[in-house]
């Protein structure tokens, strides 16, 4: 199944139900992705509560630097994010989570924060359900709590689901190339349903992970397994160097979708929080109105020959 547009996608309410809606509830695929909708307009404070908790805002898939909930490279499980509150007396976050199919959420998780984390307010938590199962999909809330025992109101509910990682054909793990651009190859292990675009990421094979490259987000050139997509290092979007000098390096290739399909374009993933989000324009609609579908493969090594 083919589809175009852009990733940004509008939805209705603050609770999102987008997977539901297109049919993904029984969905058994043999690797991972991750849908998270989410809203990052700005917090209001209960005078007899503690600050609702925030999710960290989301960055369009293209940009240098990541943000946000999101799927991993590292496991097939659903990762979470949000930013520590600025309450004095916080003490952590109860986490509810419901199934699609489940009526109301329930106490899932409970997480302290550690001393670090307290002393960098605004710093950002991430937390792994690692009880999530491919091809389900999970509804998150959050709320903070108190040594008193006090606690917020609950946060703005991110629904999550999870497909199918990308089919990588090279270069492949550890393998050597002579070009200093090489070509990188990738496909969908099966129909890519709700696939709209794809992302390729370079990095140093170093301890600080450089980013080098990161294509501009494009369509795929198949969507059934054993159809491949190719694109040459440095081929637009960001570059810092426009060619790979000998040494290592890895890639990684992300697939994004939205439902339903809305062509915006938006800075920074809190499109309407001009705080959060300086870049922002007020003018788009606002982040509770959309939603995010992606996948990630693993980093794979390669080296660029002398």
């Amino acid at each position: 199944m083919r589809f175009s547009g852009t990733l940004w996608a509008r939805a209705t309410g603050s609770v999102f139900n987008i997977i539901t809606k297109v049919g993904l509830v029984g969905l058994l695929v043999p690797a991972v992705a991750l849908l998270v909708n989410w809203s990052c307009s700005p917090q209001k404070s209960n005078s007899r509560t503690l600050a609702r908790p925030l999710w960290e805002c989301p960055v369009p898939p293209s940009s240098e630097v990541e943000a946000g909930p999101s799927a991993s490279p590292l496991d097939d499980f659903v990762h979470l994010r949000w930013v520590v509150g600025s309450d004095d007396d916080l003490d952590g976050y109860l986490i509810h989570r419901r199934k699609s199919t489940d009526l109301i959420d329930t106490l899932f998780a409970t997480v302290y924060l550690t001393r670090d984390q307290l002393a960098n307010r605004g710093s950002t938590v991430e937390w792994v359900d690692r009880e999530s199962r491919v091809g389900s999909v999970y509804y998150y809330v959050l709320f903070a709590f108190d040594s008193k025992g006090n606690r917020s109101a609950r946060s703005d509910t991110v629904g999550c689901g999870t497909l199918e990682k990308p089919m990588i054909y090279g270069p492949s793990q550890n393998q050597v190339v002579v070009d200093s651009r090489p070509v990188f190859q990738f496909g969908p292990r099966s129909t890519a349903l709700y696939v709209q675009t794809y992302v390729v990421r370079v990095v140093s094979d170093s301890a600080n992970s450089q980013v080098l490259w990161v294509s501009p987000r494009r369509p795929l050139l198949g969507y059934t397994s054993g159809e491949r997509t190719t694109i040459q290092y440095g081929n637009g979007g960001f570059v810092r160097r426009p060619f790979l000098n000998p040494g290592k390096y890895r890639w990684r290739v992300d697939f994004q979708g939205s439902y339903p399909f809305v062509d915006i374009d938006a800075p920074c993933g809190c499109v309407y929080d001009t705080v959060s989000c300086p870049g922002a324009n007020p003018a788009l609609p606002r982040p509770e109105d959309l939603s995010f579908i992606s996948s990630q493969s693993a980093w794979v090594p390669f080296t660029v020959a002398p």
